[in-house]
Order: C-alpha cells, then structure tokens, then sequence
C-alpha cells in the first residue's frame, strides 16, 4: 500500500494524476487520500481521452517503456565512446547490446506482447502522417500500377490509397507473424515476405516506404 501511494504521487508530481486529502491523519493511523487523473494523464488511457482526436498515447508508453528499449540507453555511453564494449560488442547498435539480439528480431514471432507494443505504436505515429502521404504526391499518375508498401504492417496507409484511388493495385508486404491475423483493409492484398528475401517481395511498379529505413533496426550495410 504504501509502495502503491508512493507511485501514485510520483504520477501526480508529473502532473499525470491530481491528489486530494479526503481525511486527515488521526493519531495511531494515516489519512486518506484520493487521486484522479488529469488531462495530461486522460492521454494515457487506452481509450483515449476525451473529445481526443490522435487517438491514445498509451501505445507510445507501452512501446518505449519496455525493457528492450529501455535498457538500450544504458548502451548509448559505450556506443558513442570508441572504446566502449568488448570485441564482442564493439561496433553493435545499443538496442543489439543490451537485448543480444537486433529490433527486427527481437520484435518478432518470438515476443508476441513486444510485437503487438510496436504495431500499437507505429499505427499511432502513422495515423498522424496519413493526409501528408495522401495529399502529398498524385497517386493518380499510378493508375494501373502496382504499388508495394514495404513494412506496412497492416496496411493501413496503403488501404487509405486504394480507397481514395482505386485503380490503382495496392500490396501491402510485411513479415508474415505480422500480417498472419491481420484482416486486410478493402483494395489491399496482403503478403507475408521479407525486404532481404527478394524471392518473397511481390512483382511492382513502385516500391512504397514510410519510416522502414531505420538505422536503429539495421546496420549501414543492411540499410543499403
């Protein structure tokens, strides 16, 4: 109880929860307190706050606050400094070293909870993106095309595509544990494969990418 009323008023100092005094301390016992959330701590419900129109920030939280990315700082001094590591880890990308595998591993079929944190997360950020992909290039000029978003999870922002301009042929290619349960969006077709199995990425005309080159993924050669 008291490690609990402890956390609390850690939440409240940063403005996340709100507290009040509903009894005061009488001899022999403690008082009683109530909490409430703010409007800052509303953002955090899964549901969402409000009258919000970006949706819950509880999957940013739940992706970042894990154990894996979390501990990847205590990495960042040894990366940045030249003599940081051992031979073993020397020239490792923080993530890699504290977790012995890479994000795109760890990430996987293997931790389905983590798996399902970072879809959570990139269908947030991606939901702020989606009228900047739609509005800003003519989709037009792909009429009878075949477009191919890479790592589009379940593709959402391809989906909003085919629904604006349908002729145009809209795939969405990711790994296959991340598109095996996923329902795909009307006008899209869903394909499991990877980006380094050039075997598995289907025949196109234009090759779509949105936040896929990502360096804490990858390595410089993996990237190129």
């Amino acid at each position: 109880e008291d490690a609990l009323l402890r956390t609390m008023r850690l939440a409240s100092s940063a403005g996340i929860l709100a507290e009040s005094v509903v009894s005061s301390r009488r001899a022999g016992g403690g008082g009683a307190y109530a909490f409430r959330l703010t409007s800052t701590g509303a953002l955090l419900r899964t549901s969402g706050a409000p009258g919000q129109s970006g949706g819950s920030l509880a999957p940013v939280f739940r992706h970042w606050m894990e154990r894996p990315l979390w501990n990847a700082w205590n990495e960042l001094p040894s990366y940045i400094s030249t003599s940081g590591g051992t031979a073993a880890t020397d020239g490792m990308l923080p993530f890699d070293r504290a977790n012995g595998a890479s994000a795109d591993t760890l990430y996987g079929a293997a931790n389905p909870a983590s798996l399902r944190h970072a879809n959570d997360f990139v269908r947030f950020i991606s939901s702020t993106e989606e009228t900047a992909v739609l509005d800003g290039f003519d989709w037009s000029c792909l009429s009878g095309k075949t477009v191919v978003d890479v790592g589009g999870h379940h593709g959402k922002v391809i989906g909003l595509v085919a629904e604006k301009f349908p002729d145009v042929r809209c795939v969405c290619l990711d790994l296959p544990e991340v598109v095996s349960s996923a329902t795909p969006p009307p006008g899209v077709e869903l394909v499991g494969g990877s980006i380094f199995d050039p075997e598995t990425v289907p025949d196109c005309d234009v090759i779509f990418m949105k936040h896929f080159l990502d360096k804490c993924m990858w390595t410089k050669e993996e990237t190129v």
